[in-house]
């Protein structure tokens, strides 16, 4: 199930959208007022049917304790696209499934059908996800260097995550096998460390997003062979 990922990348899309930053850089992410408020009225949208279950879903998450709180939540909460109301009302079915301990698992329809909302709201957010010419002739080191530089832009000139919370992300809900994260840790870090940083420009960030669909399962495959 492809949910953590698709929220957390919400939420860094929307936190990459500052309009200009040390050096005269502009985000290849960045949009206009207009733009933003049209994606967060599409995504509001697209999720109100489903609220409910995606509310149960991260109390399901925060009561066993793993790997995120209700306070991590709601701080990342504030950088996801849907708007401020949209979120808010988010949180607010969270902290009621909490306290009247509504937390028990999806069911599989019930996954399936937050995947395909999942989706649909991947494709408003991150249209290179939907560019399957593209997708197909990714390589996993292209994507890993990609994410190494961008994670590494967000954490030392954004500063609005840090390196511990990507390990710990990494760790507990990315979606890829342990190997293939490590390498893009590992990618971030040594990018964190350099003393120049290099931007992605708009056509790396249109790949870095369609970076979202690669196949990861077959790198490990591929690594462990070697």
């Amino acid at each position: 199930m492809k949910k953590v990922l698709v929220i957390f990348m919400m939420m860094f899309v929307a936190g990459a959208c500052a309009s200009v930053q040390e050096e005269e850089y502009v985000s290849p992410y960045y949009m206009t007022e207009e733009e933003h408020k049209k994606i967060n009225e599409e995504i509001c949208r697209l999720e109100e049917p489903v609220r409910d279950l995606e509310a149960r879903y991260w109390a399901g998450r925060i009561a066993t304790g793993g790997d995120v709180t209700y306070e991590e939540l709601e701080k990342n909460s504030h950088h996801w696209f849907g708007g401020e109301e949209c979120n808010r009302r988010l949180m607010e079915k969270i902290r009621q499934n909490l306290d009247t301990g509504n937390t028990h698992p999806l069911t599989q329809e019930e996954e399936e059908l937050l995947e395909q909302v999942n989706q649909a709201a991947r494709a408003v957010i991150m249209p290179a996800t939907q560019d399957k010419k593209l997708i197909a002739s990714l390589t996993a080191e292209q994507c890993i260097e990609l994410k190494g530089r961008y994670w590494a832009w967000e954490i030392v000139h954004e500063k609005w995550i840090t390196l511990e919370e990507l390990k710990k992300y990494a760790a507990t809900t990315w979606s890829c096998p342990a190997d293939y994260n490590r390498r893009v840790i590992e990618e971030i870090e040594k990018n964190v460390k350099s003393k120049h940083i290099v931007p992605l420009n708009e056509r790396e960030a249109y790949i870095n997003d369609a970076c979202t669909e690669l196949d990861c399962e077959d790198w490990q495959e591929s690594s462990s062979n070697k």
